[in-house]
């Protein structure tokens, strides 16, 4: 404080302290040496007491250098070290109250988007006066972008106010602009005296204004990295959605999927296939070759296209009866494609799987319904016919018991009858 007061005096000020420390010396000078000559110790003592004045003056201006370099990096390094821009304010707070003690000091921080002003209080004995209309003030500051400064003049205990802010309390203070690097309006620096502490100095404005510089560029910083991270957030969450949906769009498609290393083991399936074959997804990964899933002789053919499918990097769809894990069989169809790194060595292949039981019921009961209207076409007997008939009929309803017969015009006679489960002879 003492530093602080001394280097904001003036240098009349200096000048007579200087003369009067001079004077002193010089009276000292001649009751000592009891000499008559007094223009000779009154000119060396001027000087003496200049050159110390000029000295002091020097290592104080050194000191507030140093002050403001100190308050310049102690803002840079809350831009760092704060979680967020309540933690960054109360930081600067600190910060510019050892610039200016016994000041109330806020920000007001203006939303281009929204049009609108938010104040932050740092502490609750730093509250703007009520008496005050900060609002105004604010607004005069974000429109012009130019530092407003109200003074306060006293006449007869009565406040003189500036004509131009005629809604301004009597307390002194100081509003100034904070800009991004880019020029853009973040919102003002308000240092605000109490009612009955002292103005805000030169020395002190001059400071502030160079600090509020840093101040700006911690705010647009901490902001930035708020915008980043509220961005980053939304972009994992729509990854997360877009990972799920495509990950649900492979795991429960209508067809099954899976990939083999070279080796032909599973690498990956999804769950539609799983739910075919009747195994779990840790049964089969990295264990179980899709070859011990097919029968001998699609077996074979899978030994022949897998290796095609290796070297050229696609294949031909080709039908496998597959072996489920209880024994029962299914027959499927797949299209498979390889994928190769840069130099065109295998990496695993990629595989579709559709179930085909229901188009082989639906070839073979167009392959019996053909056979059947063969049999007609070449005048075969009505034994054959019927025959063919039951033996379709019986695959297409196992557990039911089909017969046909047939008897004279006076239905008094069996002239011919077919039954699954009976003698033909009948």
């Amino acid at each position: 404080m003492l530093k602080l007061k001394l280097k904001q005096a003036s240098l009349v000020e200096l000048f007579i302290v200087a003369v009067f420390s001079a004077l002193l010396i010089a009276n000292a000078w001649g009751t000592f040496f009891a000499s008559e000559d007094v223009i000779m110790p009154i000119v060396i003592s001027v000087l003496i007491a200049m050159a110390f004045i000029f000295f002091i003056r020097i290592i104080l201006q050194r000191d507030a250098s140093e002050n403001l370099r100190s308050a310049l990096f102690k803002i840079s390094e809350a831009a760092s070290s704060t979680l967020d821009l309540r933690g960054l304010f109360r930081l600067i707070h600190e910060v510019v109250a050892e610039i200016v003690p016994d000041k109330r000091i806020f920000i007001a921080l203006y939303d281009e988007t929204k049009k609108t002003v938010e104040i932050s209080d740092f502490v609750d004995t730093c509250r703007p006066d009520e008496e005050l209309s900060v609002e105004q003030l604010i607004d005069q500051v974000i429109r012009s972008g130019d530092r407003v400064v109200i003074y306060r003049q006293k006449t007869k205990e009565k406040v003189v106010q500036r004509p131009d802010q005629t809604n301004i309390s009597a307390a002194e203070h100081l509003a100034i602009p904070l800009r991004s690097p880019d020029g853009e309006m973040l919102g003002a620096l308000v240092v605000q005296a109490d009612a009955h502490g002292k103005v805000i100095s030169e020395a002190q404005m001059e400071m502030l204004n160079i600090i509020s510089n840093q101040v700006a560029v911690a705010i647009h910083r901490k902001q930035t990295e708020f915008l980043l991270k509220n961005l980053n957030a939304e972009l994992e969450r729509r990854i997360d959605e877009r990972s799920a949906e495509v990950a649900d769009l492979y795991d429960n498609a209508p067809c099954g999927y899976h990939s083999l290393d070279k080796d032909g083991v599973f690498v990956q399936i999804n769950r539609t296939e799983l739910d075919w074959l009747g195994y779990e997804r840790e049964e089969l990964l990295g264990k179980v070759r899709f070859r011990s899933l097919l029968s001998p002789q699609s077996a074979q053919v899978f030994d022949q296209l897998f290796a095609v499918v290796q070297k050229r990097g696609y294949g031909q769809p080709v039908e496998y009866e597959v072996v489920r894990k209880d024994g029962s069989c299914f027959p499927v169809l797949v299209n498979a494609t390889a994928r190769m790194d840069e130099a065109g060595q295998f990496l695993h292949s990629r595989a579709t799987v559709f179930d085909i039981t229901e188009r082989k019921k639906q070839e073979k009961r167009q392959s019996r319904q053909r056979q059947t209207l063969e049999k007609l076409a070449l005048g075969a007997s009505r034994r054959e016919i019927l025959d063919s008939i039951i033996r379709y009929l019986s695959e297409e309803i196992p557990d039911a018991v089909c017969s046909i017969l047939i008897v004279d015009a006076e239905k008094r006679q069996l002239m011919l009858g077919a039954h699954s489960r009976l003698p033909t002879g009948i």
